[in-house]
């Protein structure tokens, strides 16, 4: 591959990453203002298992937004 062609390569991956970051950085905004008012919840938990303490959590995802998060569920 020539020289020139390599350098184009490289500008136009340092220009996607750039687009990328603040693009990423747009949907965290987006997603910390939404209240998520259709988040779906899995239960999750692992227990029975030998010598350890049972433990239990819920993964959230908000149909509006695509956020994902988990959280542990102390009340079970």
């Amino acid at each position: 591959m020539s020289e020139s062609k390599q350098r184009l390569i490289a500008r136009k991956r340092v220009r996607l990453e750039s687009l990328i970051k603040k693009n990423t950085e747009e949907l965290r905004a987006l997603q910390e203002s939404c209240t998520h008012p259709f988040k779906h919840a899995k239960y999750g938990s692992n227990t029975g298992n030998y010598l350890s303490k049972d433990i239990y959590w819920i993964d959230y995802h908000c149909g509006d937004c695509h956020k994902s998060w988990r959280e542990r569920d102390d009340a079970a």
